[in-house]
This record gives structure tokens, C-alpha cells and sequence, in this order.
């Protein structure tokens, strides 16, 4: 498998991505978005933990 086939397979002919396509690229966004933010509050507590001490 080639990418002119992967590509091939996820854009249609007009060039428009199929639907359930989109859908997977913003369910990747928004959980990429949950992790950073999962992040940034895990070093928050961290950094107010090391000064409640």
C-alpha cells in the first residue's frame, strides 16, 4: 500500500474528505486538547504541592 492508495481511499473524487474522516480528525483534536490540559493541571498541583509543604 502506496499513499496515492491511503489517499486514494480517505478524499473522495471532488476532493472533499469523507465525513467519518472529519469526525476521527476532530475526535483526535479534542483529545490531543484533553491531554494537554490534563497536563498543564497535573504540573499546577505539582507546583502548589512542593510549596504547601
Amino acid at each position: 500500500m502506496n499513499f496515492s492508495t491511503i489517499y486514494d481511499d480517505r478524499v473522495s473524487r471532488d476532493g472533499r474528505v469523507a465525513a467519518h474522516d472529519k469526525y476521527d480528525m476532530v475526535l483526535d483534536a479534542n483529545l490531543r486538547r484533553i491531554g494537554a490540559w490534563s497536563t498543564a493541571l497535573q504540573y499546577i498541583e505539582d507546583f502548589r504541592g512542593a510549596f504547601d509543604r
